[in-house]
């Protein structure tokens, strides 16, 4: 059980490796309790499950690369709340796996919820699989919270997502690629200075409460024009500004945005033409 201090320094690497025969009983998982963890240097989760039994912190200033699908969280009955952090300077990638990493989560309702209060500041790169922040499993809520004011950039097939319930601030740079998806079922707010660029998926959920606002930017678009899906209601506030790349009126040479449910659009709507675009007459 990991419940005092420990700093990977700049040059330093942690490796984070298997904890058991196929971590099947609470008593083989690494533990994190009350302890306090910074990394400057490298840290490299490649296996094993993360039991949290304690309110403990993480905080990444370097590389944090996680190459297992795996859970940081609710692995049995400790109980506790982490404080993690990702600094400017400091990037979390989720290298390998086509399955799930979940950081943050409560396995069963009625269990020992082991959730986490992350503040990004710094670089998230969602290569393969999905990552998941908060998450309750076999019909549990959600909890903690996720702020997000650095970058994440979500490739193509790739999922970011924070668990129902759960507050999620999105205030920093998202950029989705080619049948990516960024998901918080419920809904949230792009804020004022929030930007989402992308041609992939923004789920919300359906229904009446799950909306997506945008009072910064979304930037349709990837680099190439294509459509950016989001499931539920879209809501556009006066500050808000949507922008869209046109370069004809044929398949695949314009954006658009896709809503599911109802879309309310106030404040600016953008329309880009690509170089050497000629409108018809």
């Amino acid at each position: 059980t990991f419940t005092g201090n420990l700093r990977v320094a700049s040059r330093a690497v942690l490796n984070i490796q298997g904890t058991g025969a196929g971590d099947t009983h609470g008593g083989t998982f690494k533990k994190f309790g009350a302890g306090t963890l910074t990394n400057d240097g490298t840290m490299n989760w490649s296996g094993g499950y993360i039991d949290v039994v304690g309110s403990g912190s993480l905080t990444n200033n370097g590389l944090f690369d996680i190459s297992v699908d795996s859970n940081f969280g609710d692995r049995w009955v400790g109980t506790g709340t982490v404080t993690m952090r990702n600094n400017v300077g400091g990037v979390i990638v989720k290298s390998a796996g086509s399955g799930e990493t979940a950081i943050g989560s409560l396995g069963i309702p009625g269990g020992t919820a082991n959730y986490v209060n992350f503040v990004n500041d710094g670089a998230i790169d969602v290569q393969s699989g999905t990552l998941r922040f908060n998450i309750g499993y076999s019909g549990a809520t959600g909890g903690g919270s996720v702020t997000h004011n650095g970058s994440i950039h979500i490739a193509q097939n790739a999922t970011f997502e924070v668990g129902t319930v759960g507050a999620f601030v999105h205030s920093g740079t998202t950029v989705i690629d080619a049948n990516g998806t960024l998901r918080h079922v419920g809904g949230f707010t792009n804020t004022a200075t929030g930007v989402i660029n992308g041609i992939g998926t923004i789920d919300v959920g359906t229904g009446v409460g799950n909306t997506l606002r945008n009072d910064g930017r979304i930037i349709l678009g990837n680099g190439t024009h294509g459509t950016l899906n989001v499931t539920g209601n879209y809501v556009q506030g006066t500050g808000g500004l949507l922008s869209a790349g046109l370069g004809g009126a044929a398949a695949g040479q314009f954006d658009k945005l896709s809503v599911g449910g109802s879309a309310v659009i106030d404040g600016t709507l953008l329309v880009v033409e690509d170089a050497g675009y000629s409108r018809s007459a």
